[in-house]
């Protein structure tokens, strides 16, 4: 190949490769969407509420005769719960949950 075919190949390359990844989004992103909109929803939050205060109300009253398998399953509860009530009160409150602001 001369000089002047493979100047041309490198051009189409890089045109055809702005055509080609200039696609509506990745296949994920609208699974990813539903998940975000599952889990910052009104539902999520009160599940979440709920969830907080019956492992709170568990380690109360029952941590005693819980054993240490038991009350790592009530904490990874407690704090999933907060982590999906803080994003609900977060968005309630007007803050901006989806990402980065650009």
């Amino acid at each position: 190949m001369d000089k002047k075919n493979v100047g041309f190949l490198l051009i189409m390359m890089l045109i055809l490769t702005d055509m080609v990844f200039a696609g509506s989004g990745m296949p994920w992103d609208s699974a990813l969407n539903k998940v975000t909109d599952a889990i910052t929803g009104p539902v999520a939050g009160t599940i979440a509420l709920v969830a907080v205060v019956g492992a709170g109300a568990a380690l109360i009253f029952m941590g005693q005769e819980m054993g240490q398998f038991m009350k790592a399953l009530v904490y990874v509860v407690i704090v999933g719960g907060i982590i999906v009530g803080a994003s609900s009160i977060i968005g309630f409150l007007g803050g901006n949950t989806g990402g980065a602001l650009i």
